[in-house]
């Protein structure tokens, strides 16, 4: 009876034990998911705003954000050299995944063919200009830097890349080389 007592007094620790921490667990679950959002919008900002050091660094050397993407997207082609000789699914998933990272980020295909590729995105990136330069880097130079970077990127990759940028949105324009 004793060892009976003993059983029964340890399943209900157990289980009371058990459904405190599960229901701790979903309050950690769901500000789990909440901090994992806040963790990502600041590191997408963190990083346009090291981009922005980059860029008023460069124009204190007297050069352009144009240069800066020239350096840049010569050293992150690498990174793309899977690509080379294949259609446009790689560069389509790599650019729908990069701008997803923004908050309220929209990007839909225009036109896609064998040889040609448009894509229509906002710029969501925009937020952060808000308050005007950053560091001193205007939206205008920010944009020059951005889209000579993929420029240089597509190139090294066997694409044509030229983006049109209106004040809400940018039609990116992607061929493939012959």
């Amino acid at each position: 009876m004793k060892n009976l007592c003993l059983i029964v007094v340890l399943v209900i620790s157990y289980t009371q034990m058990f459904s405190q921490e599960s229901s701790k667990l979903k309050l950690s679950t769901r500000d789990s998911l909440r901090l994992t959002i806040g963790k990502l919008n600041w590191s997408v900002w963190r990083t346009d705003y090291y981009i922005c050091t980059g860029i008023a660094y460069t124009k204190s050397l007297g050069r352009t954000p144009e240069d800066f993407g020239v350096f840049v997207g010569n050293e992150h082609a690498s990174s793309w050299n899977g690509v080379t000789g294949k259609d446009f699914s790689p560069v389509i998933d790599g650019m729908r995944f990069f701008w997803s990272t923004y908050k309220n980020a929209h990007f839909e295909i225009l036109k896609e063919s064998d040889s040609a590729l448009i894509i229509r995105s906002n710029r969501p990136y925009l937020a952060f200009f808000k308050q005007g330069p950053i560091l001193g880097v205007t939206i205008e130079e920010y944009d020059r830097f951005f889209w000579k970077h993929v420029q240089v990127m597509m190139d090294k990759v066997g694409f044509t890349f030229t983006a049109s940028i209106e004040p809400d949105w940018i039609d990116w324009h992607f061929s493939k080389r012959k």
